[in-house]
């Protein structure tokens, strides 16, 4: 079995997988959705920090990671009431986490005065770049239906992340095939631009098949 087989089958079976897995959480309810996401913005802030980390910058794990679930809780908040009136409850929340952001800041400066590292500023600006980098899109990507079919649609979330899945999976296939013009050898060797225009390509007519599945708007899909 050649190394390019065995490679393109760990990604089906692990693609079949997570298919599964983010269909079911889905088509669940919107609470396993948020769980779903949220289980899946902690893992990449810790693969964030662990980058940074190697990197010989210290950011704020813990504070990086609470101040994402407040963001991500303020987002879930106004996503369970979307299209209707906020409730007490909501406001709490919404409240809550306003208060949370505004404090984490300083409370961060005030930290990092105690731990005695040779790069404070690198240390809290990758705690905060974190939280933009990751936790933001994740929090808002639970409105993509909302603003595509204008009310939460199961499958009109799973038909947008699978344009990211199809532009992985035409980027890898057509790369793999006939990609001999390397992309960015310093980012990543192995990329050509003729993967990149493959997983475009594939992005664009999977963007039109999910305007097809959901009766969604052809233009806004691509």
């Amino acid at each position: 079995m050649s190394e390019k087989f065995k490679n393109l089958l760990v990604r089906t079976i692990s693609g079949v997988v997570l298919l599964l897995l983010v269909v079911g959480a889905l088509v669940w309810s919107k609470w396993s959705t948020g769980a779903l996401f949220a289980v899946i913005m902690v893992g990449g802030l810790l693969e964030f920090y662990r980058l940074c980390r190697k990197k010989g910058v210290e950011p704020m794990i813990s504070v990086g990671v609470a101040t994402s679930l407040a963001i991500f809780a303020l987002a879930f908040a106004v996503f369970l009431q979307w299209g209707s009136p906020a409730t007490e409850t909501t406001a709490r929340i919404v409240l809550g986490a306003l208060l949370y952001i505004m404090l984490i800041v300083p409370t961060t400066f005030v930290c990092e005065l105690w731990r005695k590292s040779a790069t404070p500023i690198a240390n809290i600006a990758t705690t905060f770049m974190g939280v933009i980098y990751v936790a933001l899109p994740i929090a808002t990507l639970l409105f993509v239906p909302q603003l595509l079919v204008g009310e939460w649609s199961a499958w009109a979330m799973l038909a947008f992340i699978s344009i990211i899945w199809i532009n992985d999976i035409f980027a890898y296939l057509v790369g793999v095939s006939i990609g001999k013009h390397r992309l960015c050898e310093r980012i990543s060797p192995k990329k050509s631009w003729e993967g990149f225009f493959g997983g475009v390509l594939g992005s664009l007519a999977m963007g039109a098949f999910g305007a097809y599945i959901v009766d969604g708007n052809y233009l806004l899909w691509i």
